[in-house]
């Protein structure tokens, strides 16, 4: 009889165990982003996977029609900026819009820096499709500064990377 409660109790753990691990490898994704396509790519810059921040992920296309992936804006700046690691012949950048969490174009975003909102690698630059929506943000979420994307340089990029210290 002994044996047979154990043998029970035994299968109840490993199925139990089977169902956590299961639930754990799922990738949960909000209302707002399930149009985002979650591919299972790692981070240019940091090695972060990309897939784990579907609301940050950042794509660089070249002339050539390689993509480029980033967990966040903040990583692909770092790249940008890197002499070393910029990408050649950028077509197109497509980032996450923050309110409605759907794809924009990047070079034509608008970029909050130093809010309490933070990226997968700590303080970042939020993507918004307008200047306005960037305004509400900046004052609903304590932000600091907005950017275009062509005025953000390494100077600006330190004091976010800075903020996090």
């Amino acid at each position: 009889m002994k044996n047979l409660l154990y043998f029970y109790l035994s299968a109840s753990l490993v199925v139990g165990l089977w169902a956590c691990q299961a639930k754990k490898n799922k990738t949960e994704v909000s209302d707002e982003i399930k149009d985002i396509k979650l591919i299972d790519y790692d981070c240019r810059n940091c090695g972060m996977p990309s897939k784990e921040y579907p609301k940050w992920h950042t794509i660089v296309t070249t002339e050539r029609d390689e993509e480029i992936h980033f967990c966040s804006p903040r990583c692909m700046f770092i790249s940008f900026l890197d002499e070393k690691k910029k990408p050649d012949w950028v077509k197109e950048v497509s980032v996450v819009e923050y309110y409605e969490g759907k794809r924009i174009d990047g070079k034509k975003a608008w970029y909050v820096v130093n809010s309490d909102v933070i990226g997968p690698m700590g303080h970042d630059f939020v993507p918004f499709k307008t200047a306005d929506a960037a305004k509400d943000f900046l004052k609903e979420h304590k932000g600091k500064k907005i950017l275009h994307f062509e005025e953000v340089t390494l100077k600006e990029l330190k004091e976010v990377i800075n903020t996090n210290k």
